[in-house]
């Protein structure tokens, strides 16, 4: 579930609807429970595309969303990974 801290008052109260929400959700639980540990590689665009049967465009929204808010870090040429330090953890 998204971390209801990044959240507004009214999308606190709305379970997640959009597929870039969804998306965001389901990865952001999968960092928080250690499905996607800190330091490894998330699917690529196109396995997350295939996975969640969602656009390259919300795809790659879910992905910069996750990274604004400092969950994962991209490294050109190589893919999207976790951060070693979550943002609960500094």
């Amino acid at each position: 579930m998204v971390d209801s801290a990044y959240l507004s008052g009214s999308e606190k109260s709305m379970p997640p609807q959009t597929s870039k929400q969804r998306i965001m959700s389901d990865i952001l639980e999968k960092i928080q429970s250690g499905t996607y540990p800190p330091g490894s590689k998330l699917p690529s665009r196109r396995e997350l595309q295939e996975i969640y049967g969602a656009s390259s465009t919300t795809v790659i929204a879910a992905i910069e969303w996750l990274k604004a808010k400092e969950y994962v870090q991209g490294v050109a040429g190589s893919g999207v990974y976790v951060v070693d330090v979550l943002p609960g953890d500094k």
